[in-house]
């Protein structure tokens, strides 16, 4: 009989201040391997910053007519996601 598989040991991930006007997002990974060493990767999207990236995306939604990748609907249960999380933590 094989030995049960082992749980993925958990991994932490850092993203560096996402929303300054002007920085890329960096995004660093830590875990420890099943053999247990220890493994970091850092990742680099791209070099824009995210309101670049939202803006280019919201024109070419207005102006291309590209679909928007997130609803009404989702924008709403995402409000009530924050409500209940700000809620739990009071």
């Amino acid at each position: 009989m094989s030995p049960a598989p082992r749980a993925r040991p958990p991994t932490l991930m850092l993203i560096s201040r996402p929303y300054i006007k002007g920085l890329p997002i960096t995004i660093t990974t830590q875990s420890r391997l099943p053999s247990g060493e220890y493994s970091s990767q850092t990742i680099r999207p791209t070099y824009e910053d995210p309101y670049t990236l939202e803006f280019r995306e919201l024109y070419a939604c207005i102006v291309e007519g590209k679909e928007v990748r997130t609803s009404v609907v989702d924008a709403r249960r995402d409000a009530e996601l924050a409500i209940e999380i700000i809620k739990a933590l009071k």
